[in-house]
């Protein structure tokens, strides 16, 4: 399988719903800590979430522990994620790729795949950032389990 990295996020995401059919999305929490968190995924109902599609695009030196513990996962509308990548679009600093900062907090990934190919975008973020990434989760997943989900994710990753 093809694997395109992308630097940008605009480079890698459409304006349609549809265009969001296959995307997934992980975001890993990377601060120190005294337990595992889970990294909380989600995933077009229209695929199947696949962890090992996540490496492909993790960056050289950032410590990815907390994927070997059970992440939380929900399946999402393409409009839910469209919603999330537009929210996500009206932080610059959030959707570049860059080399890790020097404490960081957060690894978000997105990618969409196919039989033949694998393309995707990952951005470590500091805390400093995470306040926005986290309101972008919350305006995008307003009900059921996702809204949920994602509420208590956010109250277990938060800054103090």
């Amino acid at each position: 399988m093809r694997t395109l990295r992308f630097t940008s996020l605009e480079a890698l995401v459409g304006d349609a719903p549809s265009d969001f059919r296959r995307d997934q999305v992980k975001i890993t929490f990377l601060a120190g800590q005294d337990k595992p968190v889970p990294s909380l995924v989600f995933h077009s109902c229209f695929c199947l979430p696949d962890g090992a599609l996540f490496e492909r695009f993790h960056q050289a030196g950032v410590r990815y522990a907390n994927d070997a513990c059970q992440s939380w996962c929900f399946g999402a509308f393409p409009e839910e994620i469209e919603t999330f990548v537009r929210l996500l679009r009206q932080h610059p600093s959030l959707g570049v790729s860059r080399a890790p900062p020097s404490s960081p907090f957060f690894s978000f990934t997105i990618c969409r795949s196919s039989r033949t190919y694998a393309m995707g975008f990952e951005s470590v973020i500091s805390e400093t950032e995470c306040s926005a990434l986290i309101a972008c989760l919350a305006a995008a997943f307003t009900t059921g389990v996702a809204a949920d989900l994602v509420a208590r994710w956010s109250r277990m990753v938060a800054p103090a």
